[in-house]
């Protein structure tokens, strides 16, 4: 038996198709960037906090009236540092001023 088979092109995409593709990856796109600044925001947030707070603990300790106070501020330090290791060290921030005042 011999069959012929005709082949058809694909049927073609209206312009329709093409903005519904674009927008869906479009609408993919942003809220994948909304998402990027949300954390770039709390990144930034989380780094005010952490500068705040060491401001706080380099006043305290600049205003210790005693050794004993000091040496409270100083274990709050090495603590801070324990929990944020990528960052400079605070404890080395605050023993750095005890060696200027000694100068």
């Amino acid at each position: 038996m011999n069959r012929s088979t005709t082949l058809t092109p694909p049927p073609t995409a209206s312009l329709f198709d093409g903005d519904r593709a674009s927008s869906s990856a479009r609408a993919s796109v942003t809220v994948g960037a909304v998402m990027r600044q949300d954390q770039i925001e709390r990144a930034y947030a989380e780094r005010a906090e952490r500068a705040a707070y060491r401001l706080d603990v380099v006043t305290r300790y600049a205003q210790a009236a005693s050794w004993e106070a000091e040496l409270k501020v100083l274990a709050e330090a090495a603590r801070f540092d324990k929990a944020h290791p990528g960052e400079p060290s605070l404890y080395d921030e605050l023993h750095g001023m005890t060696l200027g005042l000694a100068a």
